[in-house]
C-alpha cells in the first residue's frame, strides 16, 4: 500500500460517523469494550448512524452504476443501428469493388456518429474511476459491538451493507474494463479497417463495398452483444437494491 493509500485510510476513518462511538480506534479489546460501555446509548446511536449511511450509500452507488451499465447499452445499441443502416446502403453485390464517391458522405456520418458514441463511453469510464478505490467500511466493527452490546443487532445488517457495497464496485470495474475492451478491439479498428475498405486515399476509387458491409456487420454484432449483456447487469442491480 502506498503512502497516499495510507493517509486516504486515516483520512477516511478519522471522519467516519462511528467516530462518536469511540470503537473504532482502540487496538486493545478491553479498552474498545470499555469505552463502549461507558455510554452505550450514545455507541448504538453512532452505529445506527453509521450503518443507515452506508446502506443509502450503497444504493445511491447501485442506482449509479446501473444508470452507467444503461448508458453504455444505449450507446452500444446505437452504435449497432448506425453500421446497420449504412450497411443497408451499400451495393449488396458480394464481390461489388468499384467508386464509391457517393457513399463517403454516409460513410463520414457513421464516422461521426461512431465517435459521438465513442466519448460517451469513455466519459462512463471516468465516472466509474472512484470505484477502483477501496470502501473502507468494515462489518467486523459492528460485529464486535454486537457481541458487547448484543442490542445492538448490527451484525447481519452489516455484512449485508459490506456485500452490496463489493457487488457494486465489481459490476463498476467490471463495467468499466468492458468498456475499454469493446473500444479498444471493436470500435477503433473500425475505423481503420473501413477506411482501408472504402478506399479513402483516393476518395472512394477502389471502394470494396462487400468489405464495408461485413465490418459494419462485425461493429453491429459486437455492440448488440455489448447492449444485451450490460442491460442485463443493469435490471440485476436494480432488482436487487
Amino acid at each position: 500500500m502506498s503512502k497516499s493509500d495510507k493517509d486516504l485510510e486515516s483520512r477516511t476513518v478519522a471522519n467516519s460517523p462511528l467516530q462518536q462511538s469511540s470503537f473504532v480506534f482502540f487496538p486493545e479489546e478491553e479498552k474498545i469494550r470499555k469505552k463502549l460501555l461507558q455510554n452505550p446509548d450514545l455507541t448504538l446511536q453512532a452505529a445506527k448512524n453509521a450503518l443507515e449511511e452506508q446502506q443509502k450509500k450503497v444504493e445511491k452507488q447501485t442506482a449509479f452504476v446501473a444508470g452507467c451499465c444503461q448508458a453504455a447499452a444505449k450507446a452500444a445499441q446505437e452504435l449497432s443501428l448506425f453500421a446497420k443502416s449504412f450497411a443497408q446502403k451499400l451495393p449488396q453485390n458480394v464481390f461489388g469493388i468499384g467508386n464509391g464517391e457517393e457513399f463517403l458522405l454516409p460513410l463520414d456520418l457513421l464516422f461521426e456518429r461512431i465517435r459521438v458514441a465513442e466519448a460517451k463511453l469513455n466519459r462512463l469510464i471516468l465516472g466509474l474511476d472512484p470505484f477502483w478505490q477501496p470502501d473502507l467500511f468494515d462489518a467486523s466493527r459492528f460485529a464486535f459491538l454486537d457481541a458487547v452490546l448484543p442490542q445492538a443487532n448490527t451484525k447481519e445488517k452489516a455484512e449485508k451493507a459490506e456485500q452490496g457495497g463489493r457487488t457494486v464496485r465489481s459490476a463498476a470495474q467490471t463495467l468499466s474494463g468492458q468498456i475499454d475492451a469493446f473500444l479498444s478491439t471493436a470500435v477503433q479498428p473500425f475505423f481503420q479497417k473501413a477506411g482501408e475498405a472504402a478506399d479513402l486515399q483516393k476518395d472512394g476509387a477502389g471502394m470494396r463495398f462487400a468489405k464495408l458491409c461485413a465490418l459494419c456487420g462485425e461493429l453491429q454484432s459486437a455492440a448488440g452483444r455489448f447492449a444485451g449483456e450490460w442491460e442485463q447487469v443493469a435490471n440485476r442491480l436494480l432488482n436487487h437494491q
